[in-house]
């Protein structure tokens, strides 16, 4: 290399050859000339002054650690081995002018230069080639880091089909180490089944007729099992295009497949199910229809044999009424004939799959879906062999309810009828002194109204047309009360013996009235050449807690234990169809459950039968009346609007409501006071309305002035066994059953009026 111009000992720059000068200073390459003696800078050309930023002269004053972002030592160390030659190149991080550092290659090598050996470095930038290989390094670390630990299984293949990488993915779907794997050809983990498939699709990748093949396939893990995949493959290319590789994205789908397989089951056994359903709703014939039945189950579920056994409640012997199996499995029918009744038993018989040896498959061996299909099977069987005798029990069903209908109306109008009675009777004898000849019989016409009353109360529970709310009950008051009814119900042939201590639970007291009742009538029809009925009631056990015990009790024909058993069923009944709907235990059983207690039969035949209802104390109801405010007086007038469609009712409270002093207006239906009061009519204080009136209802006419006189005081009056109903949906306002006295009309009136 020709002489470059250096500094001389005495730090000027010393004689130069003008070319070499020129071409040390000229060069495109950042050079450096290094004394490693001290590590100062002799010199350096016009490129490293662009390069680091400092011009030359400033870097002739400069030594090589103000570069070097090394250490001192280390810079030390490694300039001795650029002179001793022992290592030319060198990686370092060189600081700049402006203060940032770039990544540098340095050449360097000893050189005598005026007696003296110098280090002549060759600086390169290679910042970026040291990015690009860092972003590199890291694309192929992310691109390990994807393959490894990606959710599905990834298989890269030589274009033979040989396995040269697979993932911990791949390894767990087909149950395989990577070893086993690697090397070998992708074929050993297809179904024997799947490899044609897959071959005609790789052929087809292969000639570019595809750009990625997908398909459900199957592998075969290294147990022997099956597992379900979903592959999608593409060809690997080089930089000029041409294949190198193939790659397999993996998914493994059984849980899919097995869903997709009972859910195709599912829709089979349904529509098996429809079909099997319409046509027990037409067939009338019971061997027809149970053949039919052992057929679809045998179909659906794939069974050997089913069978269809006629059996009793608590029987253990049956009888086939219909089979389906392979041909000389029937001879097995003797021995199972004799086997216990399986748990899947209903009064009308039991349907079973049977297995090979034609013995009864334990419900642990077949699938939840199979046993869901069978007892499906087994209902819709139940329903349609029973499908007459609920047409008859419907058309009784039906019966009692247009008597409960009929009954509810007919105490609507009694109650009206008695509420003109007794109101009438009250004003007469208001009117008359004590030692009148006609006030005993205003007494009696009271009390008559007074027992009326009760009766409609006893029609209206009977009937089953009101379910009103629960409310603390003394068991002894009711079950006392009921004596007329009961005396009134049994006959002469029957004696009748009640006892009742004190004892209060949390029902509807018509609905228990009615559950006596619906008891003491069973009694008598199990008494028929007569006998006695004791009807007991008081608690079981001190207070507080305890039970509250309600006994019903006949000295006539019993039940036997099967007779007991079904006693509470919907529907069942002994008598005939003219005498009985088996509904009335059934009713018992669901006030006495609904009020958390708990019903007993005790029976036997020929030594009567005793039915308890063991039910939950409840503390008594509180004492005086809701609406026990004093009636107003005549110097507290109140203007009141009276709306009534039955015209007796409507005078007597009107009458009642005038003598107290009010100033009345009245109207005989909800449309004509609205009339009135769009007529003009002044702001009233109070409405008193029937609940149920043609036209306009009275909740519907209180609304609607409750709108124009936000907060008017409404009483509402009903003989209807909506009244409970009415007091659910009209928390705000007075309830007023019929039938009432006038004494009754003004304590409501008063504590609605004053409210």
């Amino acid at each position: 290399m020709a002489q470059p111009h250096v500094l001389g000992a005495s730090g000027e720059p010393g004689p130069t050859d003008g070319s070499a000068g020129r071409l040390f200073r000229d060069h495109p390459s950042v050079m450096l000339f290094i004394d490693p003696s001290n590590g100062r800078i002799a010199d350096a050309n016009d490129a490293a002054a662009r390069f680091y930023g400092w011009s030359r002269d400033e870097l002739r004053s400069m030594r090589v650690g103000e570069l070097n972002t090394a250490d001192p030592a280390t810079i030390r160390a490694e300039m001795a081995r650029a002179v001793t030659g022992s290592r030319s190149v060198f990686a370092f991080r060189h600081r700049l002018a402006g203060g940032h550092t770039r990544d540098v290659e340095v050449h360097s090598g000893p050189i005598e230069l005026e007696g003296r050996t110098l280090l002549h470095s060759v600086v390169v930038d290679v910042t970026e080639r040291n990015d690009a290989l860092a972003a590199l390094q890291e694309s192929e670390a992310l691109a390990s880091a994807i393959v490894a630990n990606a959710p599905h299984g990834i298989a890269v293949t030589d274009l033979d089909g040989r396995m040269i990488r697979v993932n911990a993915a791949l390894c767990d779907i087909v149950g395989r180490s990577e070893t086993d794997l690697l090397g070998s050809h992708y074929f050993v983990m297809t179904h024997p089944d799947d490899r044609p498939a897959t071959a005609r699709a790789r052929a087809r990748l292969h000639r570019g007729e595809l750009s990625v093949y997908e398909m459900r396939k199957r592998y075969v893990r290294g147990d022997g099992s099956v597992a379900h995949v979903q592959v999608a493959s593409s060809l690997l290319r080089d930089g000029e295009g041409r294949p190198r590789f193939q790659l397999g994205l993996v998914e493994d789908v059984s849980a899919r497949v097995l869903m997709e397989e009972a859910l195709d089951r599912k829709m089979a056994q349904e529509a098996a199910l429809s079909q099997f359903s319409r046509r027990a709703v037409g067939e009338r014939e019971m061997d027809t229809l149970a053949q039919d039945a052992v057929s679809t189950v045998a179909r659906m579920l794939d069974a050997s044999a089913a069978v269809l056994w006629r059996a009793s409640a608590g029987a253990g012997e049956r009888t086939a009424i219909a089979y389906e199996g392979a041909a000389g499995a029937a001879a097995t029918l003797t021995p199972i004939a004799a086997a216990e009744v399986p748990g899947r038993v209903r009064p009308w018989g039991v349907l079973e799959v049977l297995g090979d040896a034609g013995d009864e498959l334990p419900d642990d061996e077949l699938p939840d879906d199979q046993l869901r299909f069978l007892q499906s099977v087994v209902d819709v069987l139940g329903s349609a062999i029973g499908r007459r005798d609920v047409e008859d029990q419907l058309q009784q069903s039906q019966k009692l309810e247009a008597i409960g209908r009929l009954a509810g109306s007919v105490a609507h109008d009694m109650n009206n009828v008695l509420t003109t009675i007794l109101g009438q009777a009250e004003l007469l004898s208001q009117a008359v002194v004590d030692d009148d000849p006609l006030a005993p019989g205003l007494t009696q016409i009271h009390e008559a109204g007074q027992r009326g009353a009760a009766v409609t109360r006893r029609i209206l529970a009977y009937s089953r047309s009101h379910s009103g709310r629960s409310e603390p009950v003394d068991v002894a008051e009711l079950v006392t009360g009921l004596r007329p009814m009961l005396d009134a119900l049994v006959g002469d042939s029957v004696e009748v013996v009640i006892s009742a201590s004190p004892g209060w639970v949390l029902i509807n007291d018509r609905e228990l009235e009615q559950a006596v009742l619906n008891l003491a009538v069973n009694a008598c029809d199990a008494m028929p050449e007569g006998g006695r009925l004791t009807v007991e009631a008081g608690p079981l056990g001190p207070e507080p807690g305890g039970t509250i015990r309600l006994r019903v009790a006949d000295t006539g024909l019993g039940m036997d234990p099967d007779t007991i058993e079904r006693a509470p069923e919907a529907f069942f009944t002994t008598k005939d169809a003219d005498h009985g709907t088996g509904l009335g235990l059934s009713m018992v059983e669901e006030l006495v459950t609904s009020a958390n207690g708990n019903l007993t039969i005790d029976s036997s035949p020929g030594a009567g039968t005793t039915v308890c209802l063991d039910l939950p104390r409840a503390k008594p109801a509180a004492g005086g009346s809701a609406v026990a405010a004093p009636a107003p007086t005549s110097g507290s007038s109140a203007r009141i609007l009276v709306v009534e469609d039955e015209p007796a009712v409507r005078d007597l409270v009107v009458r009642v409501l005038e003598r107290a002093g009010h100033e009345v207006k009245s109207c005989p239906d909800g449309d004509s006071a609205w009339g009135l009061v769009n007529d003009g009519l002044a702001r009233i204080d109070l409405l008193v309305t029937d609940s149920n009136m043609p036209g306009m209802t009275g909740p519907e006419l209180a609304s609607r002035l409750r709108e124009r006189w936000d907060g008017l005081p409404v009483v509402l009056m009903s003989g209807h066994p909506d009244v409970a109903s009415a007091a659910t949906a009209y928390p705000e306002r007075s309830l007023l059953a019929k039938p009432f006295t006038g004494e009754e009309l003004l304590k409501v009136v008063a504590a609605t009026w004053e409210r």
